[in-house]
């Protein structure tokens, strides 16, 4: 097997695992005991971050929700690990999702910092996600 193949198909199936897992990481309850909202202030907060949202932000997620996605990252990710190792496919996508169980919260930041710049602008060159995914995390001092 070419091994240009091999790497660009393994990149294939690890973005297309990472989705599940990052949107996983972002819904996580913070630890530790947390009381039950009131709904009057859930739906206040609800209200709240809906003002706060860009315009940007408000087409895509207008745009979004009129056309839905037909595709499926999960099915893509089994059959592109299929082409790869034939029968041993399972395997396969079990270590791949290995990888992105280790990958996604080792990067957690960057891939927030890149979720930040898509809302900015929907297409951006692979040489500028480089750079965001790459950059380092700068602490503030307060």
């Amino acid at each position: 097997m070419n091994p240009a193949f091999r790497g660009e198909a393994e990149g294939d199936i690890l973005v297309s695992l990472a989705g599940a897992r990052a949107g996983w990481l972002a819904a996580r309850p913070e630890p530790g005991y947390v009381a039950d909202e009131p709904c009057e202030v859930a739906a206040e907060r609800a209200a709240r971050n809906l003002v706060i949202r860009s315009p940007r932000h408000i087409e895509l997620l207008d745009r979004t929700e009129a056309s839905p996605w037909n595709g499926n990252d999960e099915k893509h990710a089994a059959e592109m690990s299929w082409a790869l190792a034939g029968k041993e496919a399972e395997g396969h996508l079990g270590w791949m999702r290995a990888v992105v169980d280790r990958l996604v919260p080792e990067r957690e930041w960057s891939i927030g910092q890149l979720g930040l710049a898509l809302l900015k602008t929907p297409i951006i060159a692979g040489p500028a996600i480089d750079e965001i995914v790459l950059a380092k995390r700068v602490y503030a001092l307060a």
